[in-house]
């Protein structure tokens, strides 16, 4: 026991107030309740050596554990001692902090207490303003400054946190609130675990309930940094967010973190003052880096939304202008990486998806503006927002004839070498996905077990398309494209294959990776990366429908990095009205001389000119 807390330094009190001390740690309410009213008007050295009395009055032999105790055997006799005591300890200023990690587990218990009372006798504490919020302006002081002691490995401590927080945002004025301002600073400092979160949510009433709370908090950050020049009701939220687990992720997704995140990012970056506690450059980057995990790592606990659902809401509440401002104004080193992460992984990826696409054409004009501008002429980040803003046009020219064209598909039968338009084929009415011509050219490729193995999978949850009907179709639409574009670079790979390989079929791979597209030609059933396992591709299936086809098929698989990791892959072969290419093809490779540079150029240059095709 700290020396501050012995019994002994009542002595050195005056002779009335001694009296008294020595009478309230023996147990008498009368004289408690006197010391207690007394206290506020006395001089610091005297309420410290106090502190031994009110000590004496939280050791209540008779309180049973928490988590047993009833109605029945609640402590009504030590009650109002230890609410005297409880009161008195947690403002009294100044206390040692090795004296009070001996208080804290006395008044620990006296809190406790206090909390079953108040759901014990809900309607008097009520009445009297007094709950949550109370009780942890009595445990708050016990944090220490660097964040360390007893409190942060105290069962139920976080229980009565999220139980305050949750009270807290209910107020009316939470800003200006010096109890909210502790909470912020508490949340800024203490150790957050697992054990830590999973409190928080039985306080705050469950996951969701948290993820809420945690929402509206960032909300409030265009209150606070605009107005009150004090960053710590983002930071410490933030911190708790860089700390937490995933089991919160989901919930912090559905109630809407990724637009709060944005708008908040963005307030941060345009205010011009000061802000408090932590750099702006620092507070910049950790919220970057959260908002990246959200929109691209955390989309694993939400598998059923598409992987660009999220991109859409941060672009909707002003990513792009933001990342603009942000790179015109910071030049910070990690502002900049966290800035470069998006310019180069997650807009890129998300040009793939026709309704971002939209998005950043409704805000083209200024887009465009700032892109020519002289201050981002002059920003570190010039080359990737070139790059991206070429990829962007790039892709907008795609969309603007993918919204025009007449949609067409071939008959999902592979003997079948029908194409026409969409609307006049149709889909298989169990999977939604293979098209076709008429209904014997469906009931033949079901005989042949083409489809019926691959409708069974297709219809599993486990395996539901994420992507709607429209994303599929536009993905097609820029392989098309990236085909046509590069489609003699696609045959020389693919007659080169041949040559070195005969006898072996072949696939060609698009790889989409940050603004760019690679192209190979591989072995059917030939990955060229460890990971790629995860594709799930049916290679059986897709070389027997190529066979089938009888050179109206080419196998073409297009390959999305993620910018969190990882990638995904979906087959779109690429279907021509004859065998023409195929054989063409054949006829090259079958030579007995290997043809010259010149001569395959002349070659596949008129094979190119002949291709009639659609994805």
């Amino acid at each position: 026991m700290h020396p501050s807390l012995s019994l002994g330094n009542l002595s050195q009190l005056p002779l009335g107030l001694r009296t008294k001390a020595l009478a309230a740690a023996n147990g008498s309410l009368d004289s408690l309740r006197a010391l207690s009213a007394a206290v506020p008007q006395m001089s610091y050295e005297d309420r410290i050596l106090l502190l031994p009395a009110f000590y004496a009055a939280l050791d209540v032999p008779d309180i049973p554990n928490i988590e047993a105790m009833t109605t029945e055997s609640f402590p009504t006799s030590s009650f109002h001692r230890v609410v005297l005591a409880v009161g008195v300890v947690s403002n009294i200023p100044g206390i040692h902090p090795l004296a009070l990690n001996d208080l804290w587990m006395r008044l620990w218990v006296g809190v406790q207490l206090l909390d079953f009372a108040t759901q014990l006798i809900p309607e008097a504490f009520l009445n009297a303003g007094i709950g949550p919020v109370n009780f942890f302006c009595m445990i708050e002081r016990f944090l220490h400054e660097d964040g360390g002691g007893p409190i942060n490995s105290t069962k139920g401590v976080w229980t009565l946190v999220g139980k305050s927080w949750s009270a807290m945002l209910q107020r009316e004025d939470v800003f200006g609130d010096m109890v909210f301002n502790k909470l912020c600073q508490f949340l800024a400092r203490a150790a957050i675990t697992y054990a830590n979160v999973e409190e928080l949510i039985v306080g705050a009433g469950g996951t969701t309930e948290l993820a809420l709370i945690i929402v509206q908090h960032i909300k409030l950050t265009k209150f606070s940094i605009v107005t009150l020049a004090d960053s710590i009701y983002l930071h410490s939220v933030i911190r708790f967010l860089s700390c937490t687990n995933a089991s919160l992720c989901s919930g912090l997704l559905r109630c809407g973190i990724v637009p709060a995140l944005t708008r908040a990012i963005s307030i941060l970056g345009i205010s011009r003052q000061e802000v408090k506690g932590v750099t702006r450059t620092g507070l910049l980057h950790s919220a970057l880096v959260i908002l990246m995990e959200a929109i691209t790592l955390w989309k694993e606990s939400t598998p059923r939304q598409s992987v660009y659902h999220w991109q859409r809401q941060s672009m909707k509440a002003g990513l792009l202008g933001t990342l603009v401002n942000i790179s015109c104004r910071f030049f910070d080193g990690k502002v900049v990486t966290a800035v470069e992460d998006f310019l180069t992984k997650v807009l890129p990826a998300s040009m793939m998806d026709p309704i971002v696409l939209k998005q950043v054409l409704d805000q083209y004009s200024p887009f465009r503006e700032a892109i020519y501008s002289t201050e981002l002429q002059r920003a570190i980040l010039r080359l990737p927002w070139k790059n991206f803003h070429e990829l962007f046009v790039q892709r907008s020219g795609v969309l603007a004839k993918f919204e025009i064209a007449v949609s067409m598909r071939a008959c999902d039968n592979g003997s079948c070498d029908v194409i026409k338009t969409k609307k006049l084929m149709s889909r298989c009415s169990n999977c939604q996905t293979n098209y076709y011509c008429s209904g014997p050219c469906q009931i033949q490729d079901w005989r042949a077990g083409g489809h019926r193995d691959q409708c069974r999978i297709l219809r599993a949850s486990k395996y539901a398309e994420p992507l709607s009907s429209r994303q599929l179709s536009f993905m097609r639409a820029v392989l098309h494209d990236d085909y046509l574009s590069r489609r003699f670079e696609i045959l020389s790979r693919q007659i080169n294959h041949m040559i070195d390989k005969p006898g072996t079929d072949f696939y060609t791979m698009f790889w989409y990776s940050n603004d760019k597209v690679k192209v190979n030609v591989l072995t059917i059933g030939e990955y060229p990366e460890s990971d790629c396992n995860d594709w799930c591709i049916d290679w059986k299936y897709h070389a027997r429908r190529k066979r089938q086809s009888e050179g109206r098929m080419d196998l073409h698989l297009m390959v999305i990095a993620h910018p969190g990791g990882g990638s995904e892959a979906r087959m779109f072969p690429k279907r021509s009205f004859n065998d023409g290419m195929a054989r063409g093809q054949r006829k090259i490779t079958e030579r007995t001389q290997r043809p010259t540079v010149y001569e395959l150029n002349a070659l596949i240059l008129a094979l190119s000119e002949k291709d009639e095709c659609i994805h």
